[in-house]
């Protein structure tokens, strides 16, 4: 079993070697701290290039991956909690792109339908650019904060758990679904999938962002 909390801590203690670390949000500043952090810090939000990119939403919701724990818990979260809250026959007619890798964790997950995993790409900001929905169901404050604000800034809405999403962030940004638990998670995935006045709704949302 992967324990987040324990994983946070051993990368705190690499940070408290340094001098000065950055933070992209003042959710992760207050969780490093109160877990443990020492060393100076200052939040600076990233800035992501998006210039030549097709905004067009004409592929299925894209959860990607890296080869930390945050994402391996992520994914087996998903597959294991949130899915089998979706009702079966919109399953069937679901799709999900998974990007990326979980490099030597990649064992511990067997990707099926609705899932299909894409792996590494040329380009990842046109292929998020070009995705109805992000999917980041990472249900810590940490390891996740990127992929939203590159979601945001090619204008595809956020599907995420609250609990993770940083308050600032979400009171900005109308086109992040923030869910309170799985099944909600799995009713905003249900509804998006299906609805497709609600997919327009939150692109406009999303290009406003």
């Amino acid at each position: 079993p992967i324990c987040v909390s324990q994983k946070i801590i051993q990368d705190i203690a690499i940070l408290n070697r340094f001098d000065l670390v950055w933070m992209i949000s003042k959710r992760e500043d207050k969780l490093l701290i109160d877990l443990g952090l020492t060393t100076k810090s200052v939040i600076i939000y990233p800035s992501i290039e998006t210039s030549g990119l097709n905004f067009n939403k004409q592929l299925p919701p894209l959860l990607p991956l890296g080869p930390n724990a945050f994402n391996v818990y992520s994914v087996i979260h998903f597959v294991r909690s949130v899915l089998p809250y979706i009702n079966a026959d919109i399953l069937k007619s679901m799709s999900i792109h998974v990007s990326g890798s979980l490099g030597s964790d990649s064992a511990l997950v067997k990707f099926n339908p609705p899932i299909h995993h894409v792996g590494f790409v040329d380009d990842y900001l046109k292929l998020l650019a070009k995705s109805c929905l992000m999917l980041a169901p990472t249900a810590v404050g940490t390891g996740q904060q990127v992929k939203i604000f590159e979601s945001l800034a090619v204008g595809t809405p956020v599907l995420a758990y609250k609990s993770a999403v940083p308050h600032d962030v979400l009171a900005e940004n109308p086109c992040i679904m923030a869910a309170n638990n799985d099944e909600e998670f799995a009713r905003y995935l249900s509804d998006f999938a299906t609805n497709k006045d609600l997919r327009e709704k939150y692109a406009t949302l999303a290009a406003q962002s």
